[in-house]
């Protein structure tokens, strides 16, 4: 229907299980990382299996692209798809829809923790360059190196005049 635009293909499917664990508390002591979908990941109180669960993911980020050109979010027939005959779940796919909206939440927790991780870790290091910058600058060894410069400068000068002048 709109042959001037790019429309990117379908998503390949994947027939994996995810496991999906919920991330521990950090200690206050010190702060862990978690791979909330690997199985070497400490076990938690809330551990689900999730069947084609990257399925479901990689579908949501490409009808997010796709609803992300107008030209295309406006098409009739992606609009008829999207939303023409609303599928009623069962108990078990409820049950389904809200472990996978369980799963989502703590990814998201996760990054986020991530976040705020890298954060404090580059205002760490931006603290440290500040320190080091100081020590440079307050013990005056920038200008004994810039002197020191400027004395062998002079010493190669003085050894090149006499080589050559001899």
């Amino acid at each position: 229907m709109h042959p001037e635009e790019q429309i990117p293909t379908p998503p390949a499917k994947d027939r994996t299980i995810v496991n999906v664990q919920a991330p521990l508390s950090p200690s206050p002591s010190r702060t862990e990382s978690f791979d909330y979908s690997s199985p070497a990941a400490p076990m938690p109180a809330h551990n689900s299996r999730l069947a084609r669960e990257k399925n479901r993911l990689t579908l949501r980020a490409y009808i997010h692209s796709l609803l992300s050109s107008s030209t295309i979010a406006s098409s009739p027939v992606l609009q008829s798809f999207l939303l023409s005959g609303p599928t009623t779940l069962t108990p078990e796919e409820r049950e389904d829809a809200r472990q996978r909206e369980e799963a989502d939440r703590i990814r998201d927790e996760g990054r986020k923790q991530f976040a705020r991780e890298i954060a404090s870790r580059v205002e760490a290091l931006r603290g440290a360059v500040k320190s080091v910058k100081g020590d440079i600058m307050g013990k005056g060894t920038l200008c004994a190196i810039a002197s020191g410069i400027k004395s062998l400068t002079n010493l190669y000068r003085w050894s090149y005049n006499c080589l050559c002048h001899d």
